[in-house]
């Protein structure tokens, strides 16, 4: 695209920009003044989202906080709004649930963490209730509720993708913001996600500079994400060794920062890039399943959280793609932190005791 096209959309998008922001400025300010009123609980409610469209890490973010708050012996119970299931209302995960019911992401969670309960419900404040109405429990995580202020979480968590950071982005559609750069400020901590390798201290001090945090007395916490070997999305890939030219498919909002790893691991890798939280259509498929019968050496990757959904899919479990089943793997995600652990750490469990 023509530099000149370029500035002709944002002279169209700049208007529709202040109008979207006046709206969010609007709402915030009905919030900070009480006269739209969030809901607070006996039970501490973490809350872990941003103000950025497309991928910043929540997933990985989530897992993380569960995985701290269970090795402390708390009982903790994830909550999301479920985007898009085919369900509505308050849906508890259970034995036989799928994506489908749950939404992509909370199916992850759910299978890999049997000990913590997992709902979905648009309303958040109406699904905490429903929770503690089943179960005592000792910590409640909400999945992509910052600006979800019917609820007053005990610790807000804003995460920032550093290659994308808020202070150098605009609101929605010009940009990717869903509001003024100034909702930072209810953040009572930063975590900066997908850092470059080798990121030091004067890197992490100008963030924190352009963030404003230490104006505010703001936690700013830096993490990067450890991609983990590849694993069987379906039972017949078990055993399978991933060769060194792959398919990448993938429908998550950033997939560049893996696409990179992946770069560095095999010979080739090829990418089919989706839109977020995409469900392959039936085109779509036998295109792939072609493409992998056509090259015997080829093997296919995507993430964990593609692999829920791709499991889900009833047109997946037929003889037709076979092909793609016996060769398909997902290659996990965990959050490392570049220092600052135990302050994090500290920040979640601070209520929880």
């Amino acid at each position: 695209m023509r530099v000149e096209d370029i500035r002709r959309i944002r002279v169209l998008m700049f208007p529709l920009s202040v109008l979207y922001g006046l709206v969010t400025w609007v709402r915030n300010w009905m919030f900070d003044h009480g006269v739209l009123k969030g809901e607070r609980f006996d039970v501490p409610v973490i809350g872990i989202g941003n103000i950025t469209v497309g991928g910043t890490g929540k997933t990985p973010m989530v897992e993380y906080v569960l995985s701290r708050l269970l090795l402390r012996g708390v009982k903790v119970a994830m909550l999301s709004r479920g985007y898009r299931r085919r369900t509505r209302g308050f849906v508890l995960a259970s034995e036989g649930v799928t994506a489908h019911e749950i939404g992509d992401e909370p199916m992850q969670v759910h299978a890999r963490f049997p000990g913590v309960t997992v709902a979905v419900d648009e309303k958040r404040a109406h699904g905490i209730r429903e929770l503690m109405r089943r179960e005592r429990l000792g910590a409640v995580v909400l999945d992509d509720a910052f600006q979800h202020r019917w609820v007053v979480p005990s610790v807000n968590v804003l995460l920032m993708d550093y290659g994308r950071p808020i202070y150098e982005d605009w609101l929605l559609p010009l940009g990717d913001l869903r509001e003024g750069r100034s909702g930072v400020r209810r953040a009572d901590a930063v975590v900066v996600t997908k850092c470059p390798e080798g990121m030091s201290e004067g890197m992490m001090e100008e963030v924190r500079m352009r963030l404003g945090a230490q104006e505010r007395g703001q936690e700013v916490f830096f993490t990067r994400i450890r991609n983990g070997e590849p694993r069987a999305v379906f039972v017949e890939a078990e055993g399978v060794t991933v060769g060194s030219h792959v398919l990448l498919v993938t429908g998550v909002g950033r997939p560049e920062p893996l696409i990179e790893v992946l770069n560095g691991r095999y010979e080739e890798v090829r990418v089919r890039r989706f839109g977020d939280h995409h469900e392959l259509t039936r085109a779509e498929a036998d295109a792939l399943e072609g493409e992998m019968e056509a090259d015997e050496g080829l093997s296919m990757l995507t993430t964990e959280k593609d692999a829920w959904r791709l499991r889900g899919m009833a047109l997946m479990r037929g003889e037709r793609y076979e092909t793609m089943r016996r060769r398909m793997f997902y290659v996990p995600m965990e959050v490392d932190f570049l220092g600052g652990e135990e302050r994090f750490e500290r920040l979640i469990t601070v209520n929880n005791k």
